[in-house]
């Protein structure tokens, strides 16, 4: 019986995003977007175009922090239901699409020599979240996109996407003592070099990358390919339908 329990790692990961909630402080945020939207409707307003290039310019950077953040959310919500329908139809292939979803947010990633690493949700739309380019590199990142393939826990090391892998009996030990070499490190200096590694990522386009992904994951939605599959899942149950959407492929539910 498949039990797949990642409810403390979600907590944790909610956790640090209230955190965040706090300091953007979304209730202001979403006060002062509703303040500039009504500026920006003046009908005077490119009468002083120095002062409505400002409104427009503060307007715009707020709804994109905005939606920032409502993206974070959203992520969040799907992987819980992603978990609870792994474990209500015991598939632990959609087990293995919440494992990654949720290794791909981490900072360090550790895996079995055969685990499972894959999204095959590209075969009937458009990732949520597009970090196949960065976490495996153009070619690699490519291959999974355009078919759903898995990889396993050491091509996931070979190709970046995690950092070691282990035997499965020793990953637990493995892991915590990586953690308490990371300990021994003063926080606010982890915190800052942490800081480093991300600000590099962003100043080569990755927070832009993912924003623009963002745009394609809702096209993706009107897709009728997209459509077709929301429509047979209700009609059959998603069991039946990801079966049938896996079966000329030959692998995840339906592999030997």
């Amino acid at each position: 019986m498949l039990e797949l329990d990642l409810s403390a790692d979600i907590q944790a990961l909610r956790q640090t995003f209230g955190d965040i909630r706090e300091v953007v402080d979304v209730d202001s945020l979403r006060a002062d977007i509703t303040r500039l939207s009504d500026e920006a409707g003046a009908p005077d307003l490119w009468d002083d175009p120095d002062a409505a290039q400002k409104v427009t310019s503060a307007l715009s950077h707020k709804q994109a922090e905005l939606k920032r953040v409502t993206e974070v959310e959203q992520r969040l919500d799907d992987l819980e239901v992603l978990v609870g329908l792994a474990n209500e139809m015991e598939d632990e292939d959609s087990a293995a699409e919440a494992r990654s979803e949720l290794a791909t947010g981490c900072d360090l990633v550790y895996v079995a020599h055969d685990a499972k690493m894959g999204y095959p949700a590209v075969r009937f739309g458009v990732p949520d979240m597009h970090f196949h380019a960065w976490m495996l590199g153009m070619r690699a990142a490519m291959e999974m996109m355009v078919t759903g393939d898995s990889i396993s826990g050491d091509e996931a090391v070979r190709l970046g996407w995690a950092n070691r892998a282990f035997d499965e009996a020793d990953l637990d030990d493995e892991v915590l003592a990586v953690a308490e070499r990371v300990a021994l490190i003063p926080t606010d200096i982890v915190s800052l070099n942490k800081r480093t590694v991300h600000r590099a990522m962003d100043a080569m386009g990755m927070r832009a990358a993912i924003r623009q992904g963002t745009e394609l994951c809702a096209l993706g939605t009107k897709a009728a390919t997209f459509e077709e599959f929301i429509t047979k899942s209700r009609e059959q149950g998603l069991t039946n339908a990801l079966k049938e959407r896996d079966a000329p492929f030959g692998d995840y539910r339906t592999g030997s």
